[in-house]
């Protein structure tokens, strides 16, 4: 979500967080003003209309991720944009301390000086290795040449492979595969006034097993594939009935998605 929400401030300018405050973008630079206390809709409206995300799935994430900004600073009294900086809040103010730019210069002027170092010392050393001359006396002996005969036939032994055991040993040692089951589609009408958390939406069935065979390695997750009768297929890592469980199990568990009613 940093992501986005950077790009939308780029793109649209300004960009309010409610009760947090309002980032502006001018020359390359990100600008906080703290305690803004409006939202003017510009984060969504990058979501629906940048990334075509509908009304539901906007509305959640954004506001999904503008809570867990204000409870981790009221928790730790500081948040980490990725790539960005830090909101630390001090003396009832909200401050934004930016990620200095001088650490990735250093880096780039390492980088840059080893680089010449390396080339440098490959020059030094094929100079030093192509001038060098070395003046020996050269001494002719002439002696009878001996010749001398090597009986290999002991060394060159001939190996005999059993070919039997060889399939015997592959069908040992090949590991088995582990084959998982295929989801059952379920229809929408089977969990009425359920939540579910969807982790994606697709209107190809295929696409939707390939996300729920990648799901369903975590334990924790009850993955289902469920089908709305006419065009979408959801893939759902939690279901219940209570609202507050659904939320609990999305904050607790990080997971990129957003909470339905069936």
């Amino acid at each position: 979500m940093e992501k986005y929400f950077f790009e939308a401030v780029k793109s649209y300018g300004r960009v309010n967080i409610p009760k947090v405050g309002s980032f502006s973008w001018d020359k390359g630079n990100i600008e906080f003003s703290p305690f803004s206390t409006y939202h003017d809709g510009k984060f969504l409206k990058y979501l629906k209309e940048e990334l075509k995300w509908d009304n539901e799935k906007a509305t959640s994430l954004s506001s999904t991720w503008f809570s867990s900004i204000g409870e981790k600073l009221n928790e730790t009294k500081s948040y980490m944009l990725k790539g960005y900086g830090t909101l630390m809040y001090q003396n009832d103010k909200i401050v934004f301390n930016k990620q200095k730019k001088y650490r990735k210069n250093k880096i780039l002027l390492f980088g840059l000086l080893s680089v010449l170092f390396a080339s440098a010392s490959v020059v030094i050393f094929l100079l030093t290795s192509t001038n060098e001359t070395r003046d020996e006396d050269i001494t002719v002996s002439f002696a009878e040449s001996k010749e001398t005969k090597v009986d290999n036939v002991e060394s060159s032994n001939l190996t005999v492979i059993d070919t039997d055991s060889i399939e015997i040993i592959d069908s040992i040692m090949r590991p088995s595969t582990l084959k998982n089951s295929l989801p059952v589609i379920e229809l929408q009408n089977k969990y009425e006034d359920q939540y579910i958390i969807v982790a994606g939406t697709f209107s190809k069935k295929s696409n939707a097993v390939g996300l729920y065979e990648s799901l369903i390695q975590n334990e924790l997750f009850s993955c289902k594939v469920i089908y709305n009768g006419s065009s979408l297929y959801w893939v759902s890592v939690y279901m219940t009935s209570d609202k507050l469980k659904a939320k609990s199990f999305l904050r607790s568990h990080e997971i990129n998605g957003w909470i339905k009613k069936i």
